[in-house]
């Protein structure tokens, strides 16, 4: 329903202001186990943050919600999750895939535009322009963006500095060995097996129903301490109930309160890390101030 209603109303300014929410920032920390709800994530945050603006505060909700989708690794995650395993699974080759890698690239196009000079970013461009590399030329003969996905790509190969340099003939080099070099080729510091390890791991939520709370809900603060902002250790969550029911009121109470808690605290946990992301000068070095050694 937010994608439609983003879709019958992309000239208004506050479209940002209404997804820029909890909901959404969690949900790109934790990616949709299937691509097609993460295909409309993507196109609602770039429908949202296309709006041909002059307002201030408009600009500042877009750079609060790109800023998110870079620190929470969502395109890498989603890389990773279902574009990855289509280099060597034809099956793979739809309609999905194509979607996914338009849409991602379209994200990068928002990026480009609030923020466009991070390790982050980097990281998530290197990703991203391998998996472009890896794909078989047989996928690109039949994929419909093509033409458009290769000049996207020249446009913000600055993204990724000097490495995405010769974009037509690395992605759609015709020759056999050039083929059989991209298909064996990794993601820079990291292996397949690694990846896969990774990337398939259970969201957050699905681990804490599978154990007790850590604690009494009660005993925790109603406002958020330091080590809340550090999260040295992922926080405990259960999903709310939507259909069934508690077990009990202390269930429901347990289950209501953390998150609204979370809700509190992950905004200041977002924050901080923006700030040491733009610290790029001494005067607001974060690493020079009492909360310097917080990390994140």
């Amino acid at each position: 329903m937010a994608l439609d209603y983003a879709r019958d109303n992309m000239l208004d300014p506050y479209i940002a202001s209404y997804i820029a929410v909890p909901y959404l920032f969690n949900r790109l920390a934790s990616p949709f186990q299937d691509i097609r709800p993460n295909i409309s994530v993507m196109r609602l945050i770039h429908i949202s943050c296309s709006v041909d603006c002059c307002d201030e505060e408009y600009d500042k909700i877009c750079c609060r919600v790109v800023q998110s989708l870079i620190s929470s690794r969502f395109i890498r995650n989603v890389c990773l999750w279902f574009g990855y395993p289509a280099i060597d699974e034809s099956g793979l080759w739809n309609d999905d895939l194509s979607q996914l890698l338009v849409s991602i690239m379209d994200l990068f196009i928002i990026i480009d535009k609030y923020d466009g000079n991070s390790e982050e970013i980097l990281g998530a461009w290197r990703t991203y322009f391998d998996l472009l590399n890896a794909l078989p030329v047989e996928f690109w003969r039949q994929m419909p963006a093509r033409n458009w996905l290769e000049e996207m790509a020249r446009r913000l190969e600055h993204l990724g500095n000097s490495r995405s340099h010769n974009v037509t003939s690395q992605i759609y080099e015709s020759n056999s060995a050039r083929e059989k070099s991209l298909r064996t080729e990794e993601v820079p510091g990291m292996k397949q097996n690694d990846v896969l390890e990774e990337v398939f791991a259970p969201a957050l939520w699905e681990e804490c129903e599978k154990r007790p709370p850590p604690c009494d809900y009660r005993e925790l603060c109603e406002m958020p301490v330091m080590k809340d902002i550090c999260n040295a250790e992922a926080s405990y969550l259960r999903r709310a109930i939507i259909s069934g029911h508690y077990q009990d009121a202390a269930h429901y109470l347990d289950v209501q309160f953390r998150l609204f808690r979370e809700d509190l605290v992950s905004p200041l946990r977002d924050g901080l890390a923006v700030y040491k992301l733009n610290g790029k000068v001494s005067l607001y070095n974060l690493f020079n101030t009492p909360a310097g050694h917080i990390k994140l």
